[in-house]
């Protein structure tokens, strides 16, 4: 029982069945409630009033927090039942554990999806088919055999020329024969890209067969043996006439920029013949 409840109960008790004076039935209320005496009785009154409202408004203020507090109780619970039934309905199926377990993967555990470049494939997967025993993964262009729990490579992120330079799109790059292209594609799982060639429709050609420096040739030596030593070595024009600038120049330093044309157009003539050149 509230405290200030039994009091009044207390109170109350000696004025059962006898006919006492309101003025002394307010001084025991007073004493039970241990307020200050007034010189009147509606002062007393009101005293004893003001602590029974008081303890009214705290019994309230507490009914309120317990409320609260139940709320917020009953709200974490309803949030808690959410996440479970998130959980309950993302853990597989017994069907779906198996599906998961024959999937392809990579080497780091993720599975292969839609789109995903694959390493020996020219393309992305477009499809994936499941047999007895084994997966087979689709592009537009090939195939790739799998077993049950076999993994996959990632492709190679960088694509090589023959001289070791990456090769990105928009490189002009040449072949054996000399002839140049302009990479439009690079397909790193498969070391090719695609070319384009003065407006014709692109082709694939593997990389190790391509360069960034264009390929010498007879006809290509023959142009350049006509040219200028400052031309053919590639000085930088000044603006003045037949005035070089000797710092960018391949033959810088040498004792005769014409005698280092003449070397130099021999060493290609016998690299271009097959003969070792002497160093």
């Amino acid at each position: 029982m509230n405290d200030t409840a039994k009091k009044l109960h207390e109170a109350a008790e000696p004025m059962r069945g006898s006919g006492i004076a309101a003025a002394y039935a307010i001084r025991l209320v007073q004493k039970m409630l241990d307020t200050e005496s007034t010189p009147t009785f509606s002062g007393n009154l009101a005293a004893a009033l003001d602590v029974i409202a008081d303890e009214l408004d705290e019994l309230q203020a507490k009914a309120d927090r317990r409320r609260k507090h139940i709320g917020h109780l009953e709200s974490t619970i309803a949030e808690r039942n959410r996440e479970l039934r998130e959980l309950r309905g993302q853990v597989p199926t017994d069907r779906e554990k198996q599906i998961l377990a024959m999937w392809p993967r990579f080497e780091d555990g993720d599975p292969v999806w839609y789109g995903d470049e694959v390493d020996n494939m020219r393309s992305s997967v477009i499809a994936a088919e499941f047999f007895d025993g084994s997966i087979t993964m689709s592009s537009d262009f090939d195939h790739l055999h799998l077993s049950f729990g076999e993994r996959v490579k990632r492709p190679v992120q960088s694509v090589l020329d023959a001289d070791g330079v990456e090769i990105k799109v928009g490189d002009t790059v040449y072949e054996p024969n000399g002839q140049s292209g302009i990479v439009t594609a690079v397909h790193p799982s498969t070391r090719c890209v695609d070319l384009r060639q003065d407006g014709c429709d692109a082709y694939a050609m593997g990389t190790k067969r391509l360069t960034h420096t264009r390929p010498d040739s007879w006809e290509r030596l023959e142009e350049d043996a006509c040219k200028g030593v400052c031309e053919y070595a590639g000085a930088e024009y000044t603006g003045h006439i037949d005035a070089h600038d000797c710092e960018t120049c391949r033959f810088n330093g040498a004792k005769c920029c014409e005698d280092a044309m003449h070397l130099d157009i021999i060493r290609r003539a016998k690299a271009l013949a097959g003969v070792e050149a002497r160093r």
